[in-house]
C-alpha cells in the first residue's frame, strides 16, 4: 500500500488559523494581522511593557519580534517608521495579544500611547490639586480661658 503524500496530511496550522479570523491593519503598507494568541516563546518569558524605554529602539524591536513574528518586522523596518510609531504598534500588539480577547484598535492605542507621554514628560504632568488644609476656628467662636496670669 503506498504512503499518502504530504498534501494528503491534515494541516494543523492552516486549520487553525482559519478559525480565528483577525483584522488586519496597514502599517507604512505592511500588512499586519492583529495578534490574539501569543506564541509558546513568549509566554515562556515574563513579559511586560515596563522594561520598554522609549529612546531604544532595539527594546521595540525585539519585543515586536516576539508579538509579529521576525517576517512582519522585517518589512516594518525596511519601511523605517519613526520611534514614535513603533512605540503605538508596541503598544496595539501587546494589548491585543494579552488582552484576554478585548480588542484594541491602533487609534486607541495611539490614543493611550499620548495619554502616557503626557504623564510622563516632565512640565505636562497634570497639577495635582492643592492640599486640603484645616479649617480655622472662626474669630466669633468661643474663646478658652487663659491658663497664664
Amino acid at each position: 500500500m503506498p504512503s499518502p503524500s504530504r498534501e494528503d496530511h491534515f494541516n494543523a496550522r492552516k486549520f487553525l488559523d482559519s478559525l480565528s479570523k483577525r483584522p488586519v491593519i496597514d502599517f507604512y503598507g505592511v500588512k499586519i494581522p492583529t495578534p490574539n494568541d501569543p506564541p509558546l516563546s513568549y509566554t515562556l518569558k515574563k513579559h511586560s511593557l515596563d522594561h520598554l524605554s522609549a529612546g531604544k529602539t532595539e527594546d521595540l524591536v525585539e519585543t515586536l519580534v516576539e508579538l509579529l513574528g521576525q517576517d512582519i518586522m522585517d518589512e516594518v523596518i525596511e519601511v523605517d517608521p519613526s520611534v514614535r510609531d513603533l512605540s503605538i504598534l508596541v503598544l496595539w500588539a501587546y494589548f491585543n495579544m494579552n488582552g484576554g480577547g478585548n480588542e484594541m484598535t491602533f487609534s486607541e492605542a495611539a490614543d493611550l500611547y499620548f495619554k502616557q507621554q503626557t504623564e510622563t514628560v516632565p512640565g505636562k504632568a497634570p497639577a495635582k490639586p492643592a492640599a486640603k488644609r484645616a479649617p480655622r476656628k472662626a474669630a466669633s467662636g468661643p474663646k478658652s480661658a487663659s491658663t497664664s496670669r
